[in-house]
């Protein structure tokens, strides 16, 4: 039994390697984002004081950001592309979600968070699109989930006066239905203190993101699955 089963497997893994490349020409051309770590976890509670966790999350492609409410107007300009992002994203059979995770809950209370979205996630007629708005009460476990987490670190500056901002990289996180990182995207830094609209973030791209991670999850599955995994192991990237 166990010698027949060895045959079999001597037999089949060739086969199986021999058919996801044989699978990959034939779909060709297959383009896929890089799988580049898992990610994090973490819990949080949303504008309507419900809890929220990456488990939450599970089964869905979401893209997060970090911003605070007195930021200003870098992060009104990272804002306002994953708007652009949102209206434009059509309905899919692979559900997608918005996250925006304030990094000053000191100043960003459930009312003041709440005013927020307003702005940008309640002015759409887009309604099939969830768009989450999360803080946590403990500045300190803010920094530590997201610098650990999602690779994004912040610096608190305090003037004289006591008034404070934060020092950071704007950015966005693309996390798949697995829970794994498939892309970031950041605006460059100009200066110490200032950041600028930056080209590098280009809503057109992160719709066609979101749309070859919903399409490698809705054909994953057999002779496909073989495909996508061979575009993985060839690292058939988007330019």
């Amino acid at each position: 039994m166990i010698q027949r089963l060895l045959i079999i497997f001597a037999y089949g893994a060739p086969t199986i390697c021999l058919i996801g490349v044989l699978a990959f020409n034939i779909f060709q051309p297959i383009q896929v984002l890089p799988r580049l770590a898992i990610g994090p976890g973490y819990g949080m509670t949303n504008i309507q004081d419900e809890w929220v966790t990456n488990e939450t999350m599970r089964g869905k492609v979401v893209l997060y950001n970090f911003v605070y409410t007195n930021c200003g107007a870098s992060c009104d300009n990272l804002m306002t592309k994953i708007q652009t992002v949102w209206q434009q994203l059509d309905s899919d059979d692979v559900p997608v979600e918005f996250v925006t995770i304030t990094i000053d809950p000191e100043r960003d209370s459930p009312s003041v968070l709440a005013k927020y979205a307003e702005t940008y996630a309640l002015t759409s007629t887009v309604e099939t699109v969830p768009w989450h708005f999360l803080r946590e009460e403990d500045p300190k476990r803010v920094r530590i989930m997201v610098s650990s987490g999602f690779d994004f670190y912040y610096e608190k500056v305090v003037e004289t006066d006591g008034s404070y901002h934060y020092k950071f990289v704007p950015m966005i996180v693309l996390i798949d239905a697995w829970g794994i990182i498939r892309s970031e995207y950041r605006q460059y830094e100009v200066d110490k203190l200032r950041f600028s609209d930056s080209p590098d973030i280009d809503p057109n791209v992160i719709l066609r993101d979101i749309g070859l991670v919903t399409q490698e999850i809705r054909n994953s599955t057999g002779v496909a699955a073989s495909a996508y995994e061979a575009a993985h192991l060839f690292s058939c990237y988007p330019p």
